[in-house]
C-alpha cells in the first residue's frame, strides 16, 4: 500500500478509462486492459478541462508583466513596483520574528532586481537580467502569484502581531485594543484592476471519479481557492478590517480548538464523528462548534450540541458575523470540516479570522488553497511522494547530493596531480570520500537550519543566504520563488524541469495520524445487536453471529441457495466505472455460483447496468447481478453482513461504507488504484488498520480478480443441529424442535472472524 511502485503516464491513465459505459463490449474480457477505444464523453469533458486549467493560467496577464515580441524577457510594470513596494513595507527587511524571514528577504530582493530592470532599462548588466528573467519565470499565473504572495504576507503580518505581543511589545499590546495601534498591520493589498478569476467547470468534488492525472486534480482545486481567496481578499468582503485580524492570547492553560461544518445534522460526518467533540481532553482543550445549518432534530446534532462546550446556530448568519465570532471567541485551531462539499463556507477560512487552519474529514483531496495549513491524514492515503513539501524537501536532497558528488569529483582530480601521488592511493580515497561527507553534512545542517525558520505551517521555509550551490539556476530559483523555494501549484513537468511535477498534489503539510486519519463511532453509535447483547464467551458470540446472518440472509434473499457466495457493493452508482464493471464481470464469470448485490442508488442505474452488462458478458452473468433498496442507517449496517465480501470501487472508495461495512464484520476487498487520488486510498487505510489489511489490500487489477475468486471458490459450510432449551435466534423445526446452524469456513470466513471478534479493540 504504501509503495509507489510503478504508475502510468497521464495519457496511459486517462487512455484506460476513457470510453463510455455504454460502448460495444471488448472482444474477451479476460483481458484486464481490453478497452473500446472509441471516443466518448470522458474524452470530450478532459479536453475541455484541460483547455479550461491552460485558459486560467492567463489571469492576470499583463498586469505585472509587459511581453513584447521579440523581446527576450517580458518587462516589469508600474503595478508590479508598487506591489512589491507595497509588501516591502509591511515586512521590514530585518525583523526577530522567524516566520517573517523568508518571505522579507525574497519581497526586498524582488523589489531591488525589478527596480534595477526599469532604472536601468536596456543598459542594465547581464547578470541584473538573468536574475529577472529566473524571478519572471515564476509569474506563471501573474494573477495566482500575487493572490498568494498576499495571502503568505497575511500570514506573516498577522504572526509577527503574534510574536510581539508574546514579548510583551506594548504597541503590539496596545494594538488589541485600540484600532489606531493596528494601523502597523495592516492587511496587504493586491494591485488594482484584477479580475475575478475563472474556475474549470469540473468541481474538486467530480476529480474523485473522472479520469485525471496529479497536476489536473490539483490546479482544478487551486483554481477554486484562488476563486474563494479573491472573493474576500479581492475587495468582495468590505467588511474585511484594513488590519489582520488580532492573534489570540496562549492557551491559558487550555487549546481553543473551532470546528466550521454544515453537517453537524443526520450526514455520514456527523455519524463518524458525533463522539469526537466529547473526547477531547478538557484540561488541554476547548471545544467551539459553528454549525452552518440549521438543526434537523436528530441525535447526532443533539449529541455534538450537548458534548461541545459552545455550539453554536450559525445557519442564518453572514460570513461577515462568522468570522467576527471566531475572531472574539479567540480560536487557536480552526478546523475546516467541509473542504469543497455541499453547503461549505470556505470565504471563513480565507479571511483568516485564527493563526492555524487545518482540514479534516469534509473533503477527500487538496484544497490547494492558501487559506489552508495543515491536513489530518494518514501515510497511506497520502504519501509522503504526493505532497508538496516533501517533494520540495526531497529535490533539496537530491541537488545537495549533486553537488556534493561534484565536489568529490573536483577532489578526485586534484589528488591525480604529479605532486599528490605520493600520499597513496588508499589515503587519497580516504581522504575524498571523508570531503564528500563533510559537503554532504554541511548542506544538510545548511538546509536545516533554513527549514527551522520555517515555525509556521504558511510562513514557509526559505531557502538561506548562504546556500552556494555551483548551479547558478538552482540557487536562482531558491532565492526568488516567492516562498523561499516551495512549489509552485502552476508548474508542469516541461516548466520545472523536474518528472515530480506532474505527480505532487498537497500544497498543504500534512499531519499524518499513526494508523488512519478516517474516525467512526461505530462502538458508540450503532449497538444494534440485541440478540447479542446477553452473549458471553467468545465460542458463543460467533455461533450467535453466524446464526444472526443466516437469519438475515434468508430474509433478504429467501430464494437463494446456501452456497450462493454474496459479493456486495453499497456505494452510490457513480462510483462504478467500465474498467472496475468489466473486472465485476470477470468474477462472476470465474464463479457461477455467485452474485453480486448493489443498490438502487440511484434507481435508474439498475436498467442501465444490467443492459451493460448483458452486452458485455451476457445474460445468465448480468442476471446475477442483483439490486435491492437503499436501507437506513441502522438496517443499512445491521444488513451489511449478510453479504460474504465486499467488493469496493477503485476510481474513489468506499468511504463511510466501507466502515459501515467492517463493523458488521465483511471484508473488504481494496485495490488502492491511484497514488494521487486520497478518495481512492481511504479504504486501504481503514482496512489497514483493522490489522487484517494483507488479505484484503491488493494492488493490481488481475490480484483484485483472483483474491476475488480465491475467496468465492475456497467457501465452504456445513450444516450443525441442537435443541435450544430457550429462545434461540433461530427458529426451531416446528416437527423436530432443533435448530440448523449454517456454519461457514474459507478465507473470507477468517477474515470475518477476526474482524468481528476485534472490533471493539481495534484500532480502526
Amino acid at each position: 500500500v504504501m509503495s509507489r511502485g510503478k504508475r502510468p503516464t497521464a495519457k496511459e491513465y486517462a487512455a484506460k478509462l476513457r470510453c463510455r459505459i455504454g460502448a460495444a463490449p471488448s472482444p474477451a474480457l479476460g483481458d484486464a486492459t481490453a478497452i473500446d477505444m472509441r471516443r466518448g464523453w470522458m474524452d470530450r469533458v478532459v479536453e475541455i478541462v484541460d483547455q479550461q486549467l491552460s485558459d486560467g493560467q492567463g489571469w492576470g496577464r499583463g498586469l505585472l508583466l509587459v511581453r513584447t515580441a521579440g523581446a527576450d524577457a517580458p518587462r516589469p510594470t508600474a503595478a508590479l513596483v508598487w506591489f512589491l513596494g507595497s509588501l516591502c513595507q509591511l515586512l521590514p527587511q530585518s525583523t526577530a520574528c522567524p516566520s517573517a524571514s523568508p518571505l522579507s528577504r525574497f519581497v526586498h530582493r524582488a523589489l531591488a532586481i525589478v527596480q534595477a530592470v526599469v532604472d536601468g532599462a536596456g543598459e542594465a548588466p547581464e547578470a541584473t537580467w538573468r536574475t529577472w528573467r529566473a524571478l519572471a519565470s515564476h509569474m506563471r499565473n501573474e494573477g495566482g502569484w500575487a493572490l498568494r504572495l498576499v495571502e503568505r504576507a497575511v500570514v506573516v503580518v498577522q504572526r509577527q502581531w503574534h510574536w510581539a505581543v508574546q514579548r510583551g511589545c506594548p504597541r503590539a499590546l496596545g494594538a488589541l485594543t485600540t484600532p489606531q495601534g493596528a494601523g502597523e498591520y495592516l492587511r496587504p493589498a493586491l494591485p488594482t484592476g484584477l479580475a475575478a478569476p475563472g474556475v474549470p467547470t469540473v468541481l474538486p468534488f467530480h476529480t474523485f471519479t473522472y479520469p485525471l492525472d496529479a497536476r489536473e486534480t490539483r490546479l482544478i482545486s487551486h483554481r477554486n481557492a484562488l476563486r474563494v481567496a479573491f472573493t474576500t481578499l479581492g475587495g468582495g468582503a468590505p467588511w474585511l478590517p484594513a488590519h489582520v485580524y488580532p492573534p489570540p492570547p496562549p492557551p491559558d492553560p487550555r487549546i481553543r480548538i473551532g470546528y466550521v461544518s454544515s453537517d453537524f445534522n443526520n450526514h455520514p460526518l456527523s455519524h463518524l464523528m458525533q463522539s469526537v467533540f466529547g473526547m477531547h481532553d478538557r484540561a488541554l482543550f476547548e471545544v467551539l462548534c459553528y454549525a452552518t445549518t440549521p438543526p434537523d432534530g436528530t441525535e447526532h446534532r443533539q449529541k455534538i450540541e450537548r458534548e461541545a462546550d459552545v455550539f453554536l446556530n450559525c445557519a442564518a448568519w453572514s460570513t461577515q458575523r462568522i468570522v467576527e465570532q471566531i475572531v472574539h471567541d479567540k480560536i487557536h485551531v480552526l478546523v475546516n470540516l467541509n473542504g469543497y462539499t455541499k453547503g461549505a463556507r470556505n470565504e471563513i477560512f480565507a479571511a483568516r479570522p485564527a493563526p492555524v487552519l487545518v482540514a479534516f474529514m469534509g473533503f477527500a483531496g487538496t484544497l490547494g488553497a492558501g487559506w489552508c495549513d495543515y491536513v489530518v491524514t494518514d501515510p497511506i492515503v497520502c504519501p509522503p511522494w504526493t505532497v508538496r513539501s516533501e517533494v520540495r524537501a526531497e529535490r533539496r536532497r537530491r541537488r545537495q547530493q549533486q553537488h556534493a558528488q561534484a565536489q568529490a569529483q573536483t577532489l578526485a582530480r586534484s589528488w591525480q596531480r604529479p605532486e599528490m601521488q605520493e600520499i597513496g592511493a588508499a589515503h587519497s580515497r580516504e581522504m575524498v570520500e571523508r570531503t564528500a561527507s563533510m559537503s554532504i553534512s554541511a548542506t544538510d545542517d545548511a538546509s536545516d537550519a533554513s527549514d527551522a525558520e520555517a515555525t509556521y505551517p504558511s510562513s514557509g521555509g526559505g531557502a538561506s543566504d548562504d546556500d552556494d550551490y555551483d548551479d547558478d539556476a538552482a540557487q536562482q530559483c531558491d532565492v526568488l520563488a516567492w516562498d523561499g523555494g516551495e512549489l509552485d501549484p502552476e508548474e508542469g513537468g516541461e516548466q520545472a524541469g523536474e518528472a515530480s511535477a506532474d505527480e505532487w498534489v498537497y500544497t498543504e503539510r500534512m499531519i499524518y495520524m499513526p494508523h488512519t486519519y478516517f474516525v467512526n463511532d461505530h462502538r458508540q453509535g450503532f449497538r444494534e445487536d440485541e440478540e447479542l447483547r446477553d452473549v458471553s464467551s467468545p465460542e458463543a458470540l460467533w455461533l450467535a453471529e453466524q446464526d444472526a446472518r443466516y437469519r438475515m440472509r434468508r430474509e433478504v434473499f429467501p430464494q437463494l441457495a446456501d452456497d450462493v457466495f454474496i459479493f456486495a457493493n453499497f456505494n452510490q452508482l457513480y462510483k462504478i466505472d467500465p474498467t472496475l464493471f468489466r473486472l465485476w464481470l470477470r468474477i462472476l464469470e470465474r464463479v457461477p455460483n455467485a452474485i453480486i448485490w448493489l443498490l438502487r442508488f440511484p434507481a435508474a442505474g439498475e436498467e442501465h447496468l444490467h443492459r451493460v452488462a448483458t452486452e458485455w458478458a451476457g445474460e445468465e452473468v448480468a442476471r446475477r447481478i442483483v439490486f435491492t433498496d437503499v436501507a437506513p442507517k441502522h438496517m443499512h449496517i445491521k444488513r451489511g453482513r449478510v453479504a460474504d465480501a465486499f467488493l469496493d470501487t477503485t476510481e474513489c472508495n468506499a468511504h463511510t461504507t466501507a466502515v459501515d461495512i467492517l463493523w458488521s464484520g465483511t471484508p473488504v476487498l481494496t485495490w488502492p488504484r491511484h497514488g494521487h487520488k486520497l478518495c481512492s486510498r481511504v479504504a486501504a487505510s481503514v482496512v489497514c488498520a483493522t490489522g487484517q489489511g494483507r488479505q484484503m489490500v491488493v494492488s493490481g487489477a488481475d490480484e483484485y480478480v483472483e483474491r476475488a475468486v480465491e475467496w468465492a471458490t475456497q467457501a465452504s459450510h456445513e450444516y450443525q443441529y441442537h435443541r435450544p432449551r430457550r429462545p434461540h435466534i433461530l427458529d426451531p423445526d416446528p416437527q423436530t424442535g432443533y435448530v440448523k446452524h449454517r456454519l461457514c469456513h474459507g478465507p473470507a470466513m477468517d477474515i470475518r472472524l477476526q474482524l468481528f471478534l476485534g472490533r471493539d479493540v481495534s484500532r480502526l
